[in-house]
């Protein structure tokens, strides 16, 4: 029996769910949307009405440069993968800003292919921005969004492409 002035809810532990966050820039332009304090600060506010213990920042570039989100070769998403697998299991959630952070790759697979790794050490990627849950429907809005990033990434650099042509006709760097 519980005290009248206590409730079984008051009597529960704080959470225990461990989380980390994933943050990533990759151009100076995104600095004023998608910037590293921007990501961070929405991660630890939703880490904040989750419940959620933050226990570690995983952060691209080290924060001092950006990096691609179409490259598939990055140190921190290494470095999250494996110690994902690691046993004790550090951490359950990772909180990542939006699906665009995570990655945009021109073949829309990595993404997925990170979410796939991770679920298979029963860690679950929760994006602060971006609500996705299991259900067929919301998967699929995932994948749409998935494509929209890649389609964003193909047409910037069609555009910083042609920008250069064009400086360099003008004689300029």
């Amino acid at each position: 029996m519980f005290p009248s002035d206590v409730s079984p809810l008051s009597t529960r532990l704080a959470s225990t769910v461990r989380a980390v966050t994933y943050l990533r820039v990759s151009t100076d332009q995104q600095t004023e949307k998608y910037g590293l304090e921007i990501q961070r600060h929405a991660c630890q506010q939703y880490a904040r009405e989750h419940g959620y213990t933050l226990v570690h920042e995983y952060l691209e570039g080290d924060g001092q440069r950006e990096v691609s989100g179409g490259n598939t070769d990055r140190a921190a998403i290494t470095r999250l993968l494996r110690d994902a697998a690691r046993r004790p299991r550090p951490f359950e959630k990772v909180l990542v800003y939006d699906t665009s952070r995570l990655a945009r790759d021109d073949s829309v697979w990595y993404g997925g292919w990170i979410e796939e790794q991770l679920l298979a050490q029963a860690v679950v990627i929760e994006y602060v921005s971006e609500r996705f849950t299991q259900d067929p429907a919301s998967q699929l809005y995932k994948q749409i969004v998935r494509g929209i990033n890649a389609y964003q990434k193909q047409n910037t650099t069609i555009r910083d492409r042609e920008g250069i042509v064009a400086r360099a006709k003008q004689g300029l760097w």
